[in-house]
């Protein structure tokens, strides 16, 4: 047998918190506090599993198999936890991109494509260059007095978390303004794929044959996975003393926006071509299994508030929110049998 077994994976936690307040201070102003925290985090897995048989002559006897197997399994399991609390104004800033298959980016180019909602620069890089199992025999006779089988097995799976909370409690005896902004950039790009076939050459000058007793199989599966999710939180609220407040203003103000993109592709491929494959006692099999899929969730909220302010007027509470989400599945499962002659006397 000739075997390929890869693993590859990351396991990443990236965790910042910043909480500041004030106390005392002037009736009139002056003075604040202010919270700005960010989070860049790029998450990068390539890797690839490959077994082949090439322009050789493979035999077994009592029983024995040939096996020609590629293995590969590609993970990342992301977390961006980003917390900013103050008594005045509350920053924060996550940019989140993990990929498996992909060569990796700068922070700038996957921002854009994140928002655009599309890989157009990473593909012009050339960065798609996946994760992915071939198995083959190419121009390779064999007689096996057992099974012959050639497998690929491809898997990505891509766990991604963003937690941004964005909060501002703001007071003051006159005037009292609170600023809560938050905002998430996340990416998530998968690129996986499985191949496996007999194969002859048209130079090659051999019988093309591939016989076995107890069946040959031709086999690709290829899974391609992610699961994202998006928690993004703004709020603020502000609030003055009982008497002197009615004289001043509360302000409280809230932004949230969060821009996600979400890309798998995968593909699985089996084929026989240019051969003669024979089994006495078994089946003949080419299969091309493919699952590719994602599940993805962003939850934004922001809440304002005020409590006290001006018997003249002014001040207020303002909210706004926004989603920008791009989820994309390009994926296929081909098996054929080309130009060949298959045949089978028991299965």
């Amino acid at each position: 047998s000739v075997t390929a077994d890869v693993t590859a994976g990351i396991t990443a936690k990236t965790d910042v918190s910043s909480t500041t307040g004030t106390e005392g201070g002037g009736w009139f102003g002056g003075g604040g506090a202010s919270s700005i925290t960010g989070i860049v985090a790029t998450n990068v897995v390539q890797s690839g599993a490959t077994a082949t048989v090439t322009n050789s002559d493979l035999s077994t006897t009592t029983s024995g198999n040939v096996m020609v197997d590629a293995t590969n399994t590609a993970v990342i399991d992301a977390d961006a936890i980003n917390a900013s609390r103050s008594g005045g104004s509350a920053i924060g800033v996550t940019l989140a991109f993990n990929s498996i298959g992909w060569a990796a980016q700068n922070v700038l180019f996957n921002t854009i494509d994140t928002i655009i909602g599309n890989t157009e620069i990473a593909d012009a890089l050339g960065a798609n260059t996946g994760a992915g199992a071939t198995a083959y025999l190419l121009d390779t006779e064999v007689n096996a007095a057992g099974a012959v089988s050639v497998s690929a097995t491809a898997g990505a799976q891509l766990t991604s978390d963003a937690e941004n909370t964005s909060e501002s409690s703001a007071s003051g005896a006159f005037d009292a303004s609170g600023l809560s902004f938050g905002a998430v950039v996340s990416q998530n790009k998968v690129s996986s794929k499985a191949d496996a076939y007999i194969d002859f050459s048209d130079t090659y000058a051999g019988l093309k044959q591939v016989q076995a007793v107890s069946g040959v199989s031709v086999g690709a599966t290829d899974s391609a996975v992610i699961d994202a999710s998006i928690t993004l939180v703004a709020n603020a609220d502000a609030e003055t003393g009982d008497f002197l407040g009615n004289f001043g203003a509360a302000d409280a103000n809230g932004y949230a926006f969060a821009v996600s993109l979400n890309d798998v592709r995968g593909g699985a491929t089996a084929y026989i071509e240019d051969a003669t494959v024979t089994s006495t006692a078994g089946d003949i099999s080419v299969t091309a299994d493919e699952t590719a899929g994602i599940t993805a969730k962003t939850e934004v909220s922001s809440t304002t508030s005020t409590e006290g302010g001006g018997w003249f007027g002014g001040g207020g509470a303002s909210s706004i929110t926004g989603i920008a989400a791009t989820n994309v599945v390009q994926s296929g499962a081909t098996a054929t049998v080309t130009n060949s002659d298959l045949t089978t006397t028991s299965g």
